[in-house]
């Protein structure tokens, strides 16, 4: 269905708004940043606007990205519109019997015109594989996990696309080709809409090379880090014309004429070359036609007419055989001669169902696709033909380019709404308003206003009786008086007065023609110099239609043009500019300011529905005072929002300086506030006999308190202690209120090695527990130990020679441990533990083998004690006695 909206279509206070919401997003942060902590509600509850708005463009109403959408109704919203004295954007006033020398383009050159010609012969696609994870690293995109593929030969090819088997997924992708005297820079290729209801592959904008190219090199980058599967280079060759018959019709009207606006030259599928054994496209007309979406191919513009019709078939052999559509995606192409293209079949007159919008937008909508790339300038042909061919559709189907069109989102690929949502859009909108991308490029979006106007005039001028000259040049506003701006004269008695009736809402105002115009007389001669009325209504504050009927004398009223003007006296204006994320919490700045008024306004700001305190819009803004100087400059407002993690939407009311005067919504932001975890660090484990000692800090930001801190060793539990020690340096380091941060833990163990880990348990807010680091400690085991295995005679030895065999280790150090021998009690030595014994190793992996002794002494003949002591070299408490065995000599 239609509802109304703001048309601003020669709007300076909305121009200026639009001007205001650019030059934040480049300026960044306004002064003066004062603190608001959420409180409880005052007592005074703002009344919001029945449909909040924000300006995009000149003129431009469309629902803001982060806002709700608009609920069905008559279009509210903070922004003014209105008109201007001047006449025309042409600067000529327009007459139904004589059209300006804008009303058609000027045409190619006759040879150089789109031929007639049969299907393409030789047109094809080919495809290389690319595997992203086998790449080497790549540069200079925005995504992660960025790759480069080597520099590709390939067979000549004029388009070039990368593609990839999820259409929901996205990728970055950047390019060069080979072409001539060498490679060409390279050129970012931008995420192209999916199909929708045709689904298919994802995929990217084509890149064209009308000279031909046969290599080609390509940057990938995945921004969330996942690659989608079977990804490939797509190649197209166009193919070459064949001579053909024009198919029937071609260059004149196909199927039923239209009664409205005449008819464009459009060049058909047949002329243009197109290969229907590849169309698998099942014509699937809509019920109706509800509104049009502007685009460009983000293709070359280095082209001749002769070009146009090779890049329309390349472009239609990736969306065939690149993307898996069953045709085209555009309905009509406009090159940038004025050369109009029939693009998706089905019929032309017929709202057939596209794949060009995104998912939910390709239903009754047209789409009329500029040829080329028009970021930063467009030919004044190019937005007049878009004109011609969307007042011919709109025509047709009885569409209102001021409209307001409700769609439903069906949320998959790049659209910008989720599934079910419903959005309102202008009649005549740019793929930006559906989906996120930069289409159809910022110098043709910026044309869209004067498109929107250009289609009006046009089927206000079809719908003229050819006894009417005259225009509607528009609607402007001044307090509650709405007044209706233009010319008209009448053919049949040109010089003679005629009736001009206002109308909107109820109520009408009857005049007749008298203004002063002298363009009109230097244009027209035959109608004076007083064609010109001006015609007023008071209206109180609301969005309207405003329509002007013009009769004279023996002649039925006829509808001269219809405008919109909203009415706001002494209604808030403002906006919420940025709502940024910071650690605990959210900064947010805008303006608010009233008409007639240099006190600053209140605003009320609310968190999630709950109240979120209260700021006065008194910061210098030297941006809105350029708008509105009357007001003086002091109407911005700042403030930073304490805000838990997470989610959160801020909303922001002007508060009038007035009793009984709506407060409405300047705006709605989400902002998701970034985890405030606590942090801290495990600087120490100090071992001891029988124990360790943690040593380190924490503390959260979400509390002054002492934090609990779990400790684990071995990934085993080993108890909870609290950092509440005192940490001077920590407090100064941080800025913190309370020294009470530190952490001293004395953990019993057993001798051996340890490896410990401290988590931080967190505290007023959902993140996880962070570890604060895990450390490694040997706890000393005490006194050696061992074994005297043996004492015995060596057999054949010397006389009285007796052999010691045993080991001896000190678990403090894996070195080899000092042992003491004594016989009968006397001393006799002192010796290493340092021999290999493989077995003692094996016993003992952590200490090492190279614990063994083996002794050989000479004794007297009799009966004798042998005793062997380890020596203690580390912790420890004595030298411990190893054994003792008795030997007879």
């Amino acid at each position: 269905m239609q509802v109304p909206s703001a048309r601003g279509r020669e709007s300076a206070r909305v121009a200026g708004i639009a001007a205001l919401a650019v030059a934040l997003v480049t300026a960044g942060a306004a002064p003066g940043v004062a603190t608001v902590p959420v409180g409880p509600d005052p007592g005074t509850s703002p009344v919001a606007s029945p449909s909040p708005t924000v300006a995009v463009g000149a003129g431009e109403v469309v629902p803001d990205e982060g806002a709700v959408v608009a609920p069905e109704g008559p279009a509210g919203g903070t922004g003014a519109t209105g008109g201007t004295d001047a006449p025309t954007s042409a600067g000529t006033p327009t007459a139904g019997d004589a059209p300006t020398s804008t009303d058609a383009p000027s045409p190619a050159p006759a040879d150089e015109r789109a031929s007639d010609a049969g299907p393409a012969t030789g047109a094809g696609l080919s495809s290389v594989p690319v595997d992203a994870t086998t790449l080497p690293a790549g540069v200079g995109l925005t995504g992660t996990a960025a790759v480069t593929t080597s520099e590709l030969t390939t067979d000549v090819f004029h388009l070039a696309a990368v593609t990839w088997a999820e259409p929901d997924d996205t990728l970055e992708v950047s390019a060069r080709v080979r072409s001539g005297d060498g490679w060409t820079e390279w050129q970012h290729l931008e995420a192209e809409e999916g199909a929708g209801a045709d689904s298919g592959r994802g995929g990217t904008a084509p890149l064209i090379d009308l000279a031909g190219a046969d290599g080609i090199q390509v940057q990938l980058a995945s921004p969330d880090g996942t690659w989608p599967s079977d990804v490939r280079i797509d190649l197209v060759d166009p193919g070459e014309e064949t001579a053909a018959d024009p198919a029937p019709g071609a260059g004149t009207s196909m199927g039923a004429a239209s009664t409205v606006v005449s008819r464009p030259s459009i060049i058909t599928r047949a002329q243009w070359g197109a290969d229907e054994s590849i169309n698998t496209n099942n014509p699937s007309p809509a019920r109706a036609l509800n509104m049009a979406f502007i685009h460009h191919t983000a293709t070359t513009n280095s082209y001749g007419p002769g070009d146009s019709a090779a890049q329309i078939r390349s472009i239609y052999v990736y969306h065939v055989q690149g993307r898996g559509w069953p045709d085209i995606g555009y309905n009509f192409v406009v090159d940038r001669y004025g050369q109009v293209f029939e693009g998706r079949s089905g019929g032309i007159d017929l709202p057939e169902v596209g794949a060009h919008a995104g998912d939910g937008f390709n239903t009754g909508t047209v789409g009329v696709a500029a040829l080329g790339t028009f970021s930063t300038s467009v030919p004044d042909v190019v937005p007049e033909v878009i004109s011609q061919v969307v007042a011919w559709k709109f025509g047709l189907h009885q569409v209102d380019p001021y409209a307001t069109v409700r769609m439903v989102s069906g949320g998959t690929g790049n659209v910008r709404w989720g599934a079910g949502t419903e959005v309102y859009l202008p009649a005549i909108s740019g793929h930006r308003h559906s989906s996120f991308t930069d289409c159809p490029g910022e110098a043709l979006y910026a044309a869209l206003p004067a498109v929107r106007a250009r289609t009006a005039q046009l089927l206000a001028q079809a719908a003229h009786a050819p006894w009417l000259a005259g225009s509607l040049d528009g609607v402007r506003v001044r307090g509650n008086t709405v007044t209706a701006y233009g010319w008209s004269a009448s053919t049949e008695r040109p010089g003679e007065p005629v009736q001009v009736t206002v109308r909107s809402w109820s109520r009408s105002a009857t005049t007749t023609t008298g203004v002063v115009r002298t363009d009109v007389a230097a244009a027209f001669p035959q109608y004076g110099n007083r064609a010109g009325f001006e015609a007023s209504l008071e209206l109180p504050r609301n969005t309207y239609q405003v329509c002007v009927d013009v009769t004279a004398p023996g002649r039925p009223a006829v509808t001269l043009g219809c405008g919109y003007a909203t009415v706001m006296t002494g209604m808030v204006l403002g906006n919420v500019d940025l709502v940024t994320p910071r650690s605990g919490g959210a900064t947010i700045q805008g303006w608010a300011l009233q008409p007639g008024e240099q006190a600053p306004n209140k605003v009320h700001l609310y968190v999630d529905g709950a109240w979120g305190g209260q700021l006065t819009a008194n910061v210098p803004r030297a941006d809105v005072a350029a708008v509105y100087p009357a007001e003086g400059p002091n109407h911005g407002f700042a403030a930073n929002l304490t805000l838990g993690e997470g989610p959160h939407d801020v909303c922001a009311y002007g508060i009038s300086l007035r009793a009984n005067e709506t407060n409405p919504l300047l705006g709605c932001r989400r902002v998701v506030v970034p985890s405030r975890a606590p942090v801290g660090n495990l600087e120490a484990v100090v071992g001891s006999d029988g124990a360790a000692r943690l040593i380190g800090w924490t503390f959260d930001p979400d509390t002054s308190d002492a934090l609990d801190v779990h400790v684990y060793r071995g990934g085993a539990w080993a108890g909870s202690f609290v950092a509440g020690g005192n940490r001077p340096d920590v407090a100064r380091a941080f800025g913190l209120t309370s020294a009470a941060h530190g952490l001293t833990a004395d953990v019993a163990l057993p001798p051996g090695q340890h490896a410990f880990c401290a988590y931080a348990i967190n505290r007023g807010s959902v993140s996880p527990n962070p570890s604060l680091g895990c450390r490694t400690v040997g706890v000393p085991l005490g006194n050696p130990f061992g074994s005297l295995d043996i004492v015995e005679r060596v057999t054949g030895g010397a006389a009285g020679e007796t052999r010691l065999r045993g080991w001896v280790i000190d678990p403090d150090t894996r070195a080899a441990a000092a042992v003491h021998v004594y016989v009968d009690g006397w001393m006799q030595g002192a010796y290493t533990a340092g021999a290999a014994r493989a077995d003692v190793g094996s016993a003992y992996p952590t200490l090492g083998a190279g614990h063994g002794y083996d002794v050989r002494l000479r004794l007297t003949g009799g009966t004798h004690n042998v005793c062997v002591y380890a020596i203690n070299t580390g912790v420890g408490t004595t030298n411990p006695l190893v054994g003792c065995r008795t030997v007879t000599v």
